[in-house]
């Protein structure tokens, strides 16, 4: 088991470790033991904190060095993992995601471009619009307009869920970018023309 995937499987446990500790202290307890839980909750979440940056620390140094296939290949499966199984942390895919896409880049992997892409537009919403409002979603859109800059490949795409990322964007873009984001509520209608022609395109 490689440094990343070491990371993903510590990750992931101490993620549930943390919603068990939520959870407890919403539970109906007295205020001495409701004290001692959010105490105890305290003391776990700085042990599982330093936990997981030491060993992030290890995966931000292997990712730093120049990219092999072998690294590429655990880092990618790893931020699926992670994407797919609903652990949302954009500085952690954020991190992993940039040297990818770099490397895919220059090998002409659009498929895993295209899913890059899609994972930090979706993160990347979810994280600076719930903090800063619309002032951020400029992002977002720039990281889903990247997802379309690649429909001219649709037909070559044999991969169900990377063909699915095209539609993803578009819907997105309308809605819920296009409630919060001045800029594009003036490009819905364009969005949607987009999509519907991509839609009724022979290719698809």
């Amino acid at each position: 088991m490689g440094a990343i995937t070491e990371f993903v499987e510590l990750y992931m446990k101490n993620c549930e470790l943390g919603w068990e500790l939520d959870e407890a202290i919403m539970q109906e307890k007295s205020f001495l033991e409701w004290k001692e839980i959010l105490l105890e909750r305290s003391r776990k979440i700085r042990e599982v904190f330093e936990e997981n940056e030491g060993s992030f620390c290890e995966v931000r140094k292997l990712l730093e060095a120049p990219m092999t296939e072998e690294l590429a290949e655990e880092a990618y499966s790893a931020l699926e993992k992670l994407y797919y199984g609903g652990y949302d942390d954009m500085y952690v895919m954020e991190t992993m995601a940039t040297p990818l896409l770099s490397y895919y880049e220059k090998e002409g992997n659009i498929e895993r471009q295209i899913f890059l892409y899609h994972m930090l537009a979706f993160e990347n919403f979810e994280f600076y619009e719930r903090i800063y409002g619309n002032n951020e979603v400029s992002k977002t859109v720039e990281y889903f307009n990247k997802v379309l800059s690649f429909q001219e490949h649709y037909a070559t795409i044999q991969n169900p869920k990377i063909r699915r990322c095209f539609f993803t964007a578009y819907d997105n873009l309308i809605s819920p970018v296009g409630q919060v984001s001045e800029d594009m509520k003036k490009k819905v209608f364009q969005v949607y023309d987009g999509a519907m022609e991509l839609w009724n395109s022979p290719k698809v």
